[in-house]
């Protein structure tokens, strides 16, 4: 087992922040079994770069972490 941590600035891909707005760093630990094929995950996207339909989700063996990809317009990738 080894621990997997995701961290991140609400609003970090849009450049400058909007006038009166504030950031708030987020972050989570997960327990995962060696990345539990995260990897692959990160890696079927790069080779979709130029897009699919739908959603792509991933998550931890116990399920206590989950990433989901969606493609964008201008060939963005929205992580939530």
């Amino acid at each position: 087992m080894s621990d997997f941590a995701v961290r991140g600035s609400e609003g970090s891909c849009s450049g400058t922040p909007h006038r009166g707005s504030s950031r708030s760093s987020v972050g989570t630990t997960a327990r995962t079994w060696d990345g539990d094929r995260l990897d692959g995950f990160i890696g079927s996207l790069a080779e979709d770069f130029r897009g699919w339909e739908g959603q792509r989700t991933w998550h931890s063996l116990s399920y206590d972490l989950t990433l989901a990809a969606e493609h964008r317009a201008g060939g963005h990738v929205h992580l939530t």
